[in-house]
C-alpha cells in the first residue's frame, strides 16, 4: 500500500484459537477381574473452535474399551482381564471440528481405573450361647465380604453344613445390592445333642456370579448339662390362711434339664436329679420321704419340666423360717462320662412365721383358752377382792431360756406377791422350751393405805434373755385398779322429792323456755367425809345448751361453787339447771362437771364427778324451700330457694336435689356447668340457696311435670 508515497506493511495478528473443555469428571473406579463391568459414560465436551468433538482414550486397562465399535459413545465397558499394579490412569480426549489437529484443539480428561482379583467372602456370628434348649427359632447373622462389591450382587439362598441331625435354615436370608449382612433363622427338631455342633452357611458360585463358593467359618454349638429351675426363690407362710390366700403354706416350682442326656455313643441315658431340703420344717412333697425328691430324666422328657412341691410346717416358736432346696445328680452317670457331675442350682425358701414372742396374761385363769390381759380390780381392805390372781406365759416356744420379771410401778398401793415357794420374795418367772406355755400364777394385792383415793397402778412383766433371743425386750403389762374403802366422792340425786333414793340423773330439761322443765333442781353431797373443807365447782359442759344457775340463793351475785366440811359433807345442797335456746335441731346430753378444789395432801385433791342433763330440743330438723310448685316455660328457666332450718351440728350437711327428667334441668351451681348439690355450713345454714330449673324446648305439645326431691346428708 502506498500512503503519501510511502509503503505501509499491514500486519494482521491472528488470535489463537481457545481449545474445548470437558463438561464434568469421573471417579476412580475399582473393578474385579473377569467380571463384565457396569458401563459408564464420560460426559461431553463444549467450546472450542468448531463445535464438533471426536474422543478418543489412552490407557485402559486390558478387557476394557472406550466408545465405538464395541462400546457406546463416550462409554467405557468390557471385561477387565488383567489385575492391575496398582491404579491405572485412563485419559480420554476430545477434539474439535479445526482440522489443525494440535494441542490447542483438544481437551483431556483422567481417572484411575484399578482391577483386582475377587475376594468375596461370608463369615458368620453366633450371637448368644446356643444350646440344645434354645436352639430351635436362634438366629446366625452372615455377613458378606467383597474387595469390589460396590456394583452389586445379589445372594438369595444359602445352605447349610453341620453335624447336627435336624438342623436346618427355617428363613432363607437375602443380601441385597450394597448391603453386607442377613440374618438365618435356624431350625432344629432332632433329640441327639450330646456332642458339640459344628454349623456352617455355604452359599454355591453357581447363579450369584461368584467365582467360586463360599462357606463361613465353623460356629460351634455346645451342648451344657444342666438343669434349669422355674423360680430361684420361693416365699411361704407358715400359716395356711396367712393374707386370706388360701394353703399359703405351700408352693411349688419345676425343674427340667438344658441339655439331652445323651452317652458318649449317641444312646439313650437316664439321669436322676434329686431335690434335697436343709430344713426339717420345709419338706418337698408329702411321700415317704418328706425332705427329698427324685426326678428322672431321660430322651424322652429330658426338657418337660417336673414339679416339685414344697410345704412349710408350723411350729411353735415366732422365728421365721430359711430353707435352700439343693439339687444333685444321684445314681450313675451317663456312659462317656455325659451329665457325669454337673453344679445344678439350688432354690431359697423363706417361710413368715405365724407365731410373735410375746408374754400372754389373763386375768380369768377359770375361762379356758381365753386370755384376759386385765384390767383387774382390786378393793382395798375388802375381804376378798383385796387379792385376786391372774396367771402368765409365752405365747411361743423360745430358743433359750426365758426369766419373766413382774413389777409393780406403785409398791404402795398395789403388791406383788411370792412367785415361787423358795425362801424369800421372788418377782420372777423362769421359762424354757418345756413349759413355755404352761401358765403361772401371780397374785396382786390393794395395800391399805390412809388416803381415800383410788390408785390405778401398772404391772409390767418384761423378759429378760441372752441377746440372741427372740424375747430380748419382750414385755407386757397389766393395769391393776385399786378401789379404796373409803374412796371419796360425789352423790347426785336428780330427785330429790324422794327421800331416800339417790337418783343419778339424768335431769331432763326442756329446752323450751315457756316449758315447766326449762330449769330444774339436782342436789349434791359428798359420799365420804372429807378431813377438809372441800369446794366443789360446778361447771356446765356446754354453756350455750345448759347453764349453772345461783347456788346460793343470790348472795353476792352468781355462785357455782359449794363448799362442804365435815360437818356437812353429807347434807345434800341444791344447784339449778336451765335449758338455753339454740339454733339447732339436736337433743343434747350436757355433762356438768363438779370438781373438788382443797388444799394438799386431802383425799378429795384433784376428785371430779359427773352429773348429766339431758335437753329436749324445740326445733326439728328440715330442707326449708322458697315453695312448693315451679311453673317454667319451655325455653326459660325459673328460680326457687333452698336453706336449713335448724343449724346442722357434728358437720356440714349436703343437700341433694333428684328426679330432674323429661328437658327439666335443675342446677345450683354458680360457677358454671351443672350442680345438683348445695353444701351447709354452722355459719350459712340459714342462707337461702338459689336453684335454676329450666326447661328444655321440645316438639311434643304437652306440658311436662316433675317432682324435686330434696335430701339431706
Amino acid at each position: 500500500l502506498k500512503f503519501g508515497g510511502l509503503d505501509v506493511a499491514r500486519q494482521v495478528a491472528e488470535q489463537p484459537n481457545l481449545p474445548p473443555t470437558f463438561t464434568g469428571a469421573v471417579t476412580d473406579k475399582t473393578f474385579r477381574k473377569d467380571f463384565q463391568i457396569q458401563a459408564f459414560q464420560v460426559p461431553a465436551a463444549s467450546g472450542g473452535e468448531v463445535a464438533s468433538y471426536s474422543y478418543s482414550a489412552t490407557g485402559l486397562p486390558s478387557g476394557l474399551n472406550f466408545g465405538a465399535p464395541d462400546c457406546a459413545a463416550r462409554q467405557v465397558c468390557g471385561t477387565p482381564n488383567t489385575v492391575t499394579a496398582g491404579a491405572a490412569t485412563v485419559t480420554v480426549h476430545a477434539h474439535d471440528g479445526d482440522t489443525n489437529l494440535d494441542d490447542s484443539d483438544r481437551a483431556s480428561l483422567t481417572f484411575a481405573v484399578t482391577v483386582v482379583d475377587p475376594a468375596a467372602a461370608i463369615t458368620a456370628t453366633n450371637p448368644a450361647a446356643l444350646t440344645e434348649a434354645n436352639l430351635d427359632g436362634a438366629t446366625m447373622t452372615v455377613t458378606l465380604t467383597d474387595t469390589a462389591f460396590a456394583g452389586g450382587v445379589a445372594l438369595s439362598s444359602f445352605t447349610l453344613t453341620t453335624n447336627a441331625p435336624g438342623l436346618s435354615i427355617d428363613s432363607v436370608a437375602t443380601v441385597a445390592d450394597g448391603a453386607t449382612s442377613a440374618t438365618l433363622t435356624l431350625g432344629y427338631n432332632d433329640t441327639d445333642f450330646s456332642a458339640v455342633r459344628t454349623v456352617s452357611a455355604t452359599v454355591a458360585a453357581a447363579a450369584h456370579d461368584l467365582p467360586g463358593a463360599l462357606t463361613t467359618a465353623a460356629v460351634n454349638i455346645t451342648p451344657t448339662p444342666g438343669a434349669a429351675l422355674s423360680r430361684a426363690s420361693l416365699g411361704l407362710e407358715e400359716d395356711p390362711a396367712a393374707g386370706g390366700a388360701t394353703n399359703a403354706n405351700v408352693g411349688a416350682y419345676t425343674v427340667a434339664l438344658t441339655a439331652n442326656p445323651r452317652t458318649a455313643a449317641g444312646g439313650n441315658c437316664a439321669v436322676t436329679v434329686t431335690a434335697t431340703s436343709d430344713n426339717a420344717d420345709v419338706s418337698i412333697d408329702a411321700d415317704a420321704t418328706p425332705l427329698a425328691r427324685a426326678l428322672t430324666f431321660d430322651q424322652s422328657n429330658w426338657n418337660t419340666p417336673q414339679t416339685v412341691t414344697v410345704t412349710a410346717a408350723a411350729d411353735n416358736d415366732s422365728r421365721d423360717d430359711a430353707a435352700t432346696i439343693g439339687h444333685a445328680r444321684t445314681g450313675a452317670a451317663c456312659a462317656g462320662g455325659f451329665f457325669g457331675a454337673p453344679t445344678l442350682p439350688s432354690l431359697s425358701v423363706s417361710v413368715n412365721d405365724d407365731e410373735a414372742a410375746g408374754v400372754l396374761l389373763d386375768t380369768d385363769p377359770g375361762t379356758a383358752n381365753v386370755d384376759e390381759p386385765g384390767p383387774v380390780a382390786l378393793t382395798e381392805g375388802h375381804a376378798t377382792d383385796a387379792s385376786k390372781s391372774h396367771t402368765v406365759r409365752l405365747s411361743s416356744e423360745p430358743s433359750a431360756d426365758v426369766t419373766v420379771t413382774i413389777t409393780s410401778a406403785d409398791p404402795s398401793a398395789v403388791t406383788v406377791g411370792d412367785t415361787d415357794a423358795s425362801p424369800g420374795v421372788q418377782n420372777t418367772l423362769t421359762f424354757n422350751s418345756s413349759n413355755w406355755n404352761t401358765p403361772r400364777t401371780v397374785t396382786l394385792t390393794a395395800a391399805d393405805d390412809a388416803n381415800g383415793v383410788a390408785e390405778s397402778v401398772a404391772i409390767t412383766h418384761a423378759a429378760g434373755t441372752a441377746s440372741t433371743s427372740e424375747y430380748t425386750g419382750v414385755s407386757a403389762t397389766l393395769t391393776a385398779n385399786t378401789t379404796d374403802d373409803d374412796a371419796p366422792g360425789f352423790v347426785f340425786d336428780a330427785d330429790p322429792s324422794t327421800a331416800g333414793v339417790d337418783d343419778a340423773g339424768p335431769l331432763a330439761l326442756d329446752e323450751l323456755s315457756t316449758s315447766a322443765t326449762n330449769s330444774d333442781d339436782y342436789t349434791v353431797r359428798l359420799s365420804a367425809q372429807p378431813t377438809r373443807d372441800v369446794t366443789v365447782t360446778i361447771t356446765s359442759g356446754d354453756a350455750s345448751s345448759v347453764t349453772v344457775d345461783d347456788t346460793d340463793g343470790g348472795a353476792g351475785g352468781v355462785q357455782n361453787t359449794l363448799t362442804f366440811t365435815s360437818l356437812n359433807w353429807n347434807t345434800p345442797q341444791t344447784v339449778s339447771l336451765t335449758a338455753e335456746d339454740d339454733d339447732n335441731g339436736y337433743d343434747e346430753t350436757v355433762t356438768v362437771t363438779h370438781a373438788a378444789a382443797t388444799s394438799p395432801n386431802s383425799e378429795y385433791t384433784n376428785v371430779k364427778g359427773g352429773f348429766d342433763a339431758r335437753v329436749d330440743d324445740d326445733e326439728t330438723p328440715a330442707i326449708t324451700l322458697s315453695g312448693s310448685t315451679l311453673s317454667v316455660a319451655e325455653g326459660n328457666s325459673a328460680d326457687y330457694t333452698v336453706r336449713l332450718a335448724t343449724e346442722p351440728v357434728g358437720g356440714n350437711v349436703t343437700v341433694t336435689i333428684t328426679g330432674a327428667g323429661d328437658g327439666i334441668v335443675a342446677d345450683a351451681s354458680t360457677t358454671g356447668g351443672t350442680q345438683t348439690t348445695l353444701t351447709f355450713t354452722a355459719g350459712d345454714w340459714d342462707t337461702a340457696r338459689t336453684v335454676a330449673v329450666s326447661a328444655a324446648t321440645d316438639q311434643n305439645g304437652e306440658n311436662e311435670q316433675v317432682t324435686l326431691s330434696h335430701s339431706a346428708s
